[in-house]
């Protein structure tokens, strides 16, 4: 006898109770019944698990998954962008007040929202906890919520912490799946993670959305990737570490998914780190690679980032990689969940894309198994946060953040209001990303765009189609968001794997959303408040 993990198959069996009755029948005797959808820990032979009926995955709950973390540069002490500076290396004096913090007073911080961290255990006594809400919720080690290798407290300050912090006042649960910076963990172990945040989600308003954090990687599982689908599904926005190996970011878990939000890595010159993992097609440099939309959803801040360290409650420590930059977005994600509180995860996770990048053309060379490759049209994202207290804080739209704000089916006619903000003056369409040829709109109040596709050619469905507007401050500071709409045949899910597309004037042609150069409402600039 031995223990597996099985997920039963929603289209073999009508309920829980039927899958459940699929098991014993075949003589497998069930030890738990996960939160997770028809997902149980089960003792069986092996004859007994190829005779259940209706078996969608299976796995043995205590083999190991080799699982990578981060590691932290801990040695050198710098400067986190230009929030957080340090004037010398605390190694050789550990007193606080020689460090100097940059002045960071976001206008959402994640206030009331909750941030499922699931890592290598949080240490509760450094500085940058002083102020935080954070709670043990799972562990696999019993009662051991510590962190001895420093990469889940690392994580947390960057998404908590009261000085290098994007969103100080979430509540960070603390799920401990792993005790070392790399190694393996049982399936078994990941799969019970998983559970305890769902059933946590579950427990209170389900309609509030929530983030977890998960800045690791293993090898892609089927297992484990439908389980991080259904916490997607469940209103909590996945965000994930799209890993170092420098590789094809489908051969890993959960960077893969392609629902969730993967966060790949970019230096300080916001050039994409060469050891992040891509879409890649095994060095065919004839293909062009856009990740706007694909696996790897965003680029954040992920070289030579300071945090803080569990070695010591006032130690810093400088540290590159995808978890840096996964945990950066986490936390701006908990901000974006505080600011859009009626919005489902899905759209948390298309408003924070929309708002938050800047797409160009950005060549990078894979050096994997000696063959080298050049990847175009990588869609860089840079988040941006609104800060408090200046007209700079204006929304462009009093309904309608970033992204969707119609759906039509081809051959129909539809309107909508994008409410302007009335505060903005000298409201236009971004004369680079114009209104495609079927639309039309008033630049006179009431802002009405109108979509007409009665006539749109069949090659052009389904699809999303992008464009800008931008309004003036009373300062003077411009204010711009883009917004899409999507055309459809029969269906709106055709939406969910069609292209974008902008308009392109110039040429009279459709351009993909990837090649089009300019930054999006929240490609703000202003001193203290530039998060990269």
């Amino acid at each position: 006898m031995a223990n597996y993990i099985v997920e039963m198959d929603s289209d073999t069996h009508a309920d829980a109770s039927a899958a459940a009755s699929a098991i014993t029948t075949a003589g497998a005797s069930i030890t738990t019944t996960f939160s997770l959808s028809m997902t149980y820990l089960i003792d069986s032979t092996a004859d007994q698990l190829a005779a259940i009926n209706g078996v969608k995955y299976s796995a043995d709950a205590d083999a190991d998954s080799g699982v990578g973390l981060q590691a932290l540069s801990t040695h050198h002490f710098r400067y986190l962008d230009n929030r957080f500076s340090i004037s010398d290396d605390p190694a050789a004096n550990s007193d606080v007040s020689r460090y100097e913090f940059g002045d960071w007073e976001p206008k959402y911080s994640g206030n009331g929202k909750t941030i499922y961290l699931v890592d290598s255990g949080i240490n509760h006594s450094h500085t940058e906890f002083a102020n935080a809400t954070i709670s043990n919720l799972h562990s696999a080690y019993g009662s051991d919520f510590a962190d001895s290798t420093g990469h889940g407290t690392s994580m947390a300050g960057l998404m908590v912490g009261r000085n290098i912090g994007l969103a100080r006042q979430a509540t960070v649960k603390n799920v401990k799946l792993f005790n070392e910076a790399s190694g393996n963990v049982t399936l078994g172990n990941v799969i019970n993670a998983l559970d305890a945040v769902l059933t946590d989600h579950n427990s209170g308003n389900v309609a509030d959305v929530k983030v977890m954090c998960a800045p690791w990687t293993t090898s892609q599982n089927n297992l484990i990737d439908s389980k991080i689908g259904e916490l997607n599904s469940a209103n909590i926005v996945v965000v994930a570490a799209a890993g170092n190996q420098n590789d094809n970011v489908a051969n890993y878990s959960p960077a893969g998914v392609d629902e969730i939000i993967t966060v790949g890595a970019h230096d300080n010159d916001r050039k994409i780190a060469s050891f992040t993992n891509t879409p890649w097609d095994g060095g065919n440099a004839s293909v062009a690679h856009p990740n706007y939309g694909a696996q790897v959803d965003i680029f954040s801040l992920g070289v030579d980032v300071t945090t803080c360290s569990h070695i010591s409650s006032v130690v810093y420590g400088k540290a590159t990689g995808t978890s840096m930059a996964t945990a950066l977005v986490a936390g701006g994600a908990a901000a974006y969940v505080e600011k859009h509180p009626s919005e489902n995860s899905n759209r948390i996770k298309e408003i924070l894309i929309a708002e938050g990048s800047i797409k160009g053309k950005r060549m990078l060379t894979l050096d994997t198994t000696g063959t080298s490759a050049q990847l175009t049209q990588i869609n860089q994202s840079l988040l941006m946060l609104d800060s408090g207290g200046s007209d700079e804080t204006v929304d462009l739209s009093n309904t309608f953040p970033s992204g969707k704000i119609l759906n039509v089916q081809r051959g129909q006619t539809a309107n909508v209001d994008l409410d302007i903000n009335t505060n903005l003056s000298n409201i236009s369409i971004v004369e680079f990303s114009p209104l495609p040829p079927f639309a039309t709109w008033s630049n006179v109040a009431p802002h009405v765009v109108t979509v007409d596709v009665t006539s749109l050619d069949a090659n052009l469905s389904p699809a999303n189609y992008v464009f800008g507007v931008r309004g003036t401050t009373a300062s003077g500071f411009m204010v711009m968001e883009e917004f899409t709409v999507g055309i459809y045949n029969t269906a709106t899910t055709e939406l969910d794997s069609a292209n974008n597309y902008y308009y392109d004037a110039e040429n009279t042609e459709y351009d993909l959303a990837e090649s089009v150069d300019f930054i999006s409402s929240f490609g703000r600039h202003h001193q203290g408040q530039n998060i990269k």
